[in-house]
């Protein structure tokens, strides 16, 4: 659907173009041949063409990045994507964007655990795609231009984007405009936008590492439930505290309710979560009137990021935000009470009493950053309200359970009672009760082959209704029960100590059943990754017969691999994702001048699909075309479009797959990981060789190279001294650069 705002907008391209090529077709028209080609030779044509197709392009471009940074990245959410509505000037209906207040979606970067942080190769290519479509629309086939009898060619629309100090879009998009003998021919147009949506980006990636890491948020949750904590007095905002002993002769006790407790809670982060801070960014610290109550506003400052004082980041809750799972414990008949002891056998004092406050939270809620950069809001986009900054919106789920950041330290001594009460209410649609299966004895092993006992197993068959809980193995290995009817349901298997498993097993008929699993058990492994160039690697290739023979120099394919590692700088930024297909959270790991984030990884037995980027500090210098009156036209990376660009360029990102074996994983402390990449910074580049790429989007690797003579032991070691291309498919790579361990 198309509101009246964009109807208006491509109304006004569409005058712009037929007003443009009225005036240029007239004078080309009206000149005399010598004429014409003075203008031919001008710029006047293509800058003609390229005011209407970079008009739709500037459109195009900048409502989508106005999309990407509403939804944290996003301008369609892939499957499993959790978001929470806001309240925005802008709105987002049907992958539109609308200038009207109302509220958008925006995404849990964390939740459950679990990290969705979009990679930024998927933020490109539905920025990629959303151009495309939307140059489509903008166009309209070029019916004006049609309607007053000009000839309009034109190709396919295919934009590429890249993320970097500044936004470029590169439009490759062929259109020829004739009338009589008189044409216009253009097929490259680009548009930058002086957004730097890269540098936020990485500060989003590594806010949210540092919270899956070590938990700033939880960290912020329990000093706010420390200092609005009940401390005798009655106060307006008292919470249960976390641990608090009162002894005197006044025996009344405070209580809560369940609910009590968690609407006062959300009131407090309502009210402090906004004084959360992110030290060396912009921010106005907190001056109290009284020492003690700036030491408390000090510890309100979190120490994660590098100083950038151009940008701001605000945090905030909202109880409309939701706040799952509440529940204080020890709690009876849903009131909230301390442990109460009285002593009445002092002489001559009256009976003294003494009540215990500990108690144990467990809840979720998100929180709300909202990151801006008063660089990027100097540039006036036609995409927003003028003054409008540009957020990168998303949320982190804080996640408390028992008092411990994101790990729940085993069942509650009330769990076997809150089980009963939920069997006795569970609602009807549930499939649990109705074991329709034969016997099913379900043995599980470890590595070893040893039976392993104490394994929870679940039977999940669509939805938390039918998450089926089964019982545990017994000194055997062993656990004997029957299952209900399910297609494609999910047997789930967890011990402490090992890798959670999953096995898909559907139920259709009565009969007995035995299946044996085998689990294994988790290990924290440091881990390295190594750079390779692709053009060496390609020349090694050759000269190891695809790293199967030893080169003609009698060097072995393992030394000439290990000759290709190039270890990264303090400089470069590097990302990993090893993604699971089975399972929704996949390790990611990021190497940079910071360090490594995490400084382990824990990864499970299982197939992989690991995509890195790599980003380094590069020059890269201009190049010099003729502009076809003797003169040279300076092309460069830089906005002003001239002189060397020096900063960040990303210089590869590739993908493949890996198996890992639990078999792979025994005894072992480390895991190296290696990254094809184009370039390396020290490269000498200019902005023809940045947009070569060696693997294309099917794989396969494609680049020409110089092979020096005597070198090829497939030809005996007496081939000719040749420069040709090498083509080299993903299923003969992709072995040889797996992740090592050891």
């Amino acid at each position: 659907m198309v509101n009246k705002g964009q109807v208006t907008l491509f109304a006004i391209v569409g005058v712009s173009l037929l007003l443009a090529f009225s005036i240029l077709f007239y004078l080309m028209i009206q000149g005399t041949p010598d004429i014409f080609d003075e203008v031919q030779d001008s710029s006047v044509e293509k800058n003609s063409l390229q005011i209407f197709v970079e008009s739709c392009l500037q459109m195009g471009a900048e409502e989508g990045l106005e999309i990407i940074r509403l939804q944290g990245g996003y301008i369609e959410f892939p499957s499993g994507v959790i978001t929470t509505d806001i309240d925005s000037n802008l709105t987002v209906e049907e992958g539109r964007l609308v200038k009207e207040k109302g509220k958008v979606k925006v995404p849990h970067y964390m939740s459950d655990n679990q990290l969705s942080v979009p990679m930024l190769e998927l933020t490109q290519e539905q920025l990629e795609n959303f151009v495309n479509e939307r140059m489509v629309e903008c166009v309209d086939d070029f019916k004006e231009l049609k309607d007053q009898g000009y000839e309009v060619i034109y190709g396919e629309v295919n934009s590429s984007v890249d993320f970097g100090e500044n936004t470029i879009v590169d439009l490759d998009f062929s259109v020829n405009v004739s009338k009589g003998e008189n044409t216009l021919n253009e097929d490259q147009f680009s548009f930058v936008i002086p957004i730097n949506y890269l540098e936020m980006y990485r500060k989003a990636f590594k806010l949210t590492l540092y919270e899956y890491v070590n938990g700033f948020l939880e960290r912020h949750a329990k000093r706010l439930i420390s200092l609005y904590s009940f401390n005798g007095k009655d106060e307006q905002y008292s919470l249960p505290p976390l641990g608090l002993t009162i002894a005197g002769l006044e025996c009344n006790k405070k209580t809560w309710s369940q609910e009590e407790a968690k609407e006062t809670l959300q009131k407090v982060f309502e009210a402090n979560y906004p004084n959360l801070k992110i030290a060396r960014l912009n921010y106005t610290k907190i001056i109290a009137d009284d020492a003690i109550a700036q030491g408390v506003y000090d510890t309100f400052v979190e120490d994660l990021l590098e100083k950038d004082l151009s940008t701001h980041l605000d945090l905030s809750y909202k109880a409309e935000y939701g706040m799952d799972g509440f529940k204080v414990e020890p709690s009876s008949g849903g009131m909230i009470e301390p442990d109460e002891a009285e002593f009445d056998a002092i002489p001559m004092i009256a009976m003294l009493c003494s009540h215990k406050y500990n108690f144990k939270y467990s809840f979720t809620n998100p929180i709300l950053f909202e990151m801006w950069d008063v660089d990027n809001d100097k540039y006036i986009r036609t995409s927003a309200p003028q003054g409008t900054p540009f957020k990168l919106n998303f949320f982190m789920e804080s996640y408390l359970c028992g008092n411990n950041a994101k790990i729940c330290t085993g069942k509650s001594p009330y769990a076997a009672q809150i089980d009963e009460i939920l069997g006795k209410y569970q609602t009807a649609t549930s499939i649990c009760e109705n074991t329709n299966s034969g016997d099913v004895l379900l043995t599980v092993k470890d590595n070893s082959n040893a039976p392993l006992s104490g394994v929870n197993i679940n039977y999940y068959c669509g939805s938390k209704t039918n998450d089926c809980p089964l019982g545990s193995t017994n000194n055997q290995g062993e656990l004997s029960t029957k299952l209900p009817y399910c297609e494609n349901g999910i047997l789930t298997f967890s011990k402490q100590g090992y890798f959670d498993f999953q096995e898909i097993q559907s139920i259709r008929h009565g009969y007995d059943r035995r299946y044996t699993f085998s689990m294994a058990p988790t290990s924290e492994l440091k881990y390295n990754a190594s750079l390779i160039k692709i053009k060496d690697f390609a020349l090694a290739y050759q000269q190891t017969a695809g790293f199967t023979s030893n080169t003609c120099d009698g060097r072995t394919p393992q030394v000439v691999f290990d000759s290709l590692l190039n270890e990264p700088s303090l400089t470069d930024m590097i990302t990993i994702n090893m993604k699971d297909p089975k399972n929704f959270f996949s390790p990611t790991m990021s190497i940079s001048g910071l360090g490594k984030m995490p400084t382990r990884i824990t990864i499970p037995p299982t197939k992989y699909q690991v995509s890195s980027s790599y980003m380094g500090i590069v020059t890269i210098k201009p190049v010099f075309v003729d502009d076809g009156q003797g003169g040279k036209i300076e092309i460069s990376v830089n906005s002003d479009g001239t002189g060397d660009y020096k900063g960040v360029w990303m210089l590869g990102n590739n993908q493949y797959d890996f198996d890992l074996d639990s078999k792979d994983l025994e005894d072992k402390k480390e895991i190296e990981l290696f990254i094809l990449v184009n370039f390396l910074p020290g490269d000498n580049l200019n902005v023809d060789s940045i947009k070569q790429e060696f693997i294309n989007e099917n794989g396969l690797m494609d680049i020409k190279i110089a092979i020096p003579a005597n070198s090829l032991p497939s030809e005996g070691c007496s081939n000719a001294g040749v420069t040709k291309n090498v083509l080299i498919p993903k299923s003969r790579y992709e072995p040889i650069i797996k992740p090592r361990l050891k």
